[in-house]
């Protein structure tokens, strides 16, 4: 896909989520609930029953980020701005995901999130961890949320420690 300098990123995520994140729609009874578009970036949301899932653009941030949500009596929680090692864990990165099951997270950089195949490149390879290691949940199966928890709380363990 190529990028023309007019050409707008937002309009550029929301297509590639189209074609590379379709597993949704198609294996897991996904169906978009809402795109929204603003100057902080590109947001699409989805849900099943069970789960819901987020795709952002996010340039400000310098990254894509693919959010899963397991579905509490039929609402999408909100998604947490700090991590409670008390609450109840129900929203996880798939870079988490990612951590989890290869030992490494998606590379990206800020630069990437202005040029149409670089955030292809990115986009697919979500979908291929989402179709490798994200099935389970995206059927709402959340046995491993405990383990992701555990990753979340190193993090902002170290993160406490840095400060």
């Amino acid at each position: 896909m190529e990028s023309s300098p007019k050409q707008d990123m937002r309009d550029v995520f929301e297509a590639l989520c189209s074609k590379h994140l379709n597993i949704l729609l198609d294996d897991f009874a996904f169906k978009v609930v809402s795109v929204e578009k603003d100057n902080y970036g590109c947001f699409i949301t989805c849900r099943n029953n069970t789960t819901a899932l987020k795709a952002s653009l996010c340039p400000l941030d310098g990254q894509i980020i693919i959010c899963i949500y397991r579905i509490v009596d039929g609402k999408i929680p909100k998604y947490p701005l700090f991590f409670d090692r008390h609450a109840e864990f129900l929203v996880f990165s798939l870079d988490t995901l990612s951590k989890l099951k290869t030992g490494k997270f998606i590379q990206q950089e800020q630069k990437d999130l202005f040029d149409a195949k670089s955030i292809e490149r990115i986009v697919k390879e979500y979908a291929e961890l989402l179709k490798q290691y994200g099935a389970e949940c995206l059927r709402g199966d959340f046995s491993i949320l405990p383990q992701l928890k555990e990753i979340v709380a190193r993090q902002a363990k170290e993160l406490e420690h840095e400060r």
